[in-house]
């Protein structure tokens, strides 16, 4: 006479203690994707509540500063082009431009142009003025 029993081979057993434990896997990873839903949910709507104005109110310094920094940016072009334009002297004859220690003032530039005149080359003027950089 059979018992009431059933009987179990250990591979019968080892293949449904897999199927359980991978059916708790999918039950945990399905509750797990629906907790990030819902907090990415409730994040993006602080986000929208919050940020938007946060966004809108921080704008408008970003560009002002955006716009100091360019025109600090332009002064130091335009004062850098300025002194090169004030502290060289070009040559036409020679071609050349000549490094000069300080800006020429008009009577220096008066002198220059009467001594040239005379014949006298740029380079012996300024050289006698003192105002080539050495």
């Amino acid at each position: 006479m059979k018992d009431n029993y059933e009987y179990y081979n250990m591979f019968d057993i080892t293949e449904l203690e897999k199927a359980r434990k991978k059916k708790e896997r999918q039950e945990k990873a399905k509750l797990r994707k629906q907790k990030v839903k819902e907090t990415v949910s409730k994040g993006l709507t602080t986000l929208i509540v919050v940020g938007v104005p946060t966004v809108a109110a921080v704008t408008p310094a970003i560009v002002a500063i955006t716009g100091a920094v360019k025109s600090v940016n332009r002064r130091a072009i335009v004062k850098t082009e300025k002194e090169s334009k004030e502290n060289y002297c070009y040559d036409r004859s020679l071609g050349h431009y000549w490094e000069l220690e300080r800006k020429l003032s008009n009577s220096d530039w008066l002198e220059i142009n009467k001594r040239r005149d005379c014949g006298e080359k740029l380079a012996d003027i300024l050289a006698d003025m003192k105002v080539l950089k050495k």
